[in-house]
């Protein structure tokens, strides 16, 4: 897998095995069930079930953060409630691998990959933060104080006989 450059846009490649033969496909061609190769250098392009593999080291910090690149091991059986991020049998989409060789099936493609998901789950609006509730709560209550008060001057000034332009500059004055 590979990004070969076009003219006026980039182009993501894999090398996928296809009746026996080796043939570099366009990403987008890619679906679950292929059988894609890849080398150092290579951007996964597919969410890959990794079956054989020769050293191969992946750099996931588009998916873990990880400034360590992680090593890949096919022969290791994991529970399906584990993580993403420890599942060193596979190759996500987004990552890039920076040593060794593998082969493995394309499980997940597009939309469906790892990433894609991640991406999904950024554009949701987060939970508001404590500091932010409280902040509309104070804010709340300040409106409130501030509306009494202005009320109260406003009815104690009229009550005493004050012209209505004098209580309007007084009422002026308490808002600055």
């Amino acid at each position: 897998m590979g990004v070969t450059l076009s003219p006026g846009m980039a182009e993501s490649r894999a090398t996928v095995l296809r009746g026996g033969e080796e043939f570099v496909v366009p990403s987008s061609e890619l679906v679950p069930g292929d059988v894609v190769i890849v080398r150092e250098g290579d951007v996964v392009s597919a969410d890959i079930r990794v079956f054989e593999s020769e050293g191969l080291m992946v750099d996931e910090a588009t998916i873990t953060g990880e400034s360590v690149p992680a090593s890949k091991d096919e022969t290791v059986v994991l529970d399906p409630a584990t993580p993403p991020y420890d599942m060193v049998n596979m190759l996500f989409s987004g990552t890039t691998v920076v040593r060794g060789s593998g082969t493995g099936y394309v499980f997940r493609t597009g939309r469906r990959t790892y990433l894609a998901s991640i991406a999904e789950r950024a554009k949701e609006s987060s939970p508001d933060s404590p500091l932010t509730c409280a902040v509309r709560e104070f804010f709340k209550r300040y409106v409130f104080l501030l509306i009494a008060v202005f009320a109260s001057v406003g009815i104690i000034g009229y009550s005493q006989g004050r012209e209505l332009w004098n209580l309007a500059y007084l009422l002026v004055a308490q808002m600055v």
